[in-house]
């Protein structure tokens, strides 16, 4: 990164950080980039792999995603893990719609309804097959996914963020890449 960084007009911005075992998710404003979401392995203090979203595929609006909520990280997993399994892997807007407050925010969208969310999934061909990576924030009420997919039958990884409150999800965020069909290291970007 370093003619990046050594650019004299570099600027970045934490927007938010969520970090599990040896996995931390970072999501971050970077000027000549925008939004971006980058994942680091870590091991006895040093970055052993690093993922990324890919530029300017942050949903709009992405700002700061440490809110304040009202609920445990358990139940924050077992609510998004349902949302997948039941709602999101079989493509069922009915039980997608459930998961979502009825003033959800969607900032992709830029719509705030129950079920923008269903309609941004149909409208983008978004379709999720795996889990691979979830963390619930222990302080806030957010849990980060990472997970494989298609957009518009081509294979993505989809970064999406899920703030919680009275058990309902009311505000998501997301930021995608496409799958390279290779990379430097050899190993999947999962």
């Amino acid at each position: 990164m370093t003619s990046l960084v050594a650019s004299a007009s570099f600027n970045y911005e934490i927007l938010g950080a969520f970090a599990e075992c040896d996995l931390v998710a970072v999501v971050g404003k970077y000027s000549q980039t925008g939004v971006i979401v980058d994942m680091f392995r870590v091991k006895e203090n040093k970055i052993i792999e690093h993922w990324d979203s890919d530029s300017n595929q942050a949903a709009p609006d992405f700002t700061s995603i440490n809110s304040s909520g009202d609920q445990n990280g358990p139940l924050k997993l077992e609510l998004i893990n349902e949302l997948y399994t039941l709602g999101l892997f079989t493509n069922s807007s009915d039980i997608i719609n459930t998961y979502f407050d009825a003033r959800a925010r969607i900032y992709r969208s830029g719509e705030s309804s129950y079920s923008a969310f269903s309609r941004l999934l149909n409208t983008s061909k978004i379709r999720y097959t795996k889990i691979h990576h979830t963390i619930a924030d222990s302080k806030e009420n957010t849990v980060f996914v990472l997970a494989e997919g298609t957009l518009d039958g081509k294979p993505y990884a989809f970064y999406d963020f899920y703030h919680l409150f009275s058990n309902k999800i009311n505000e998501h965020w997301d930021a995608r890449r496409a799958v390279p069909a290779s990379t430097a290291s050899g190993l999947p970007i999962f």
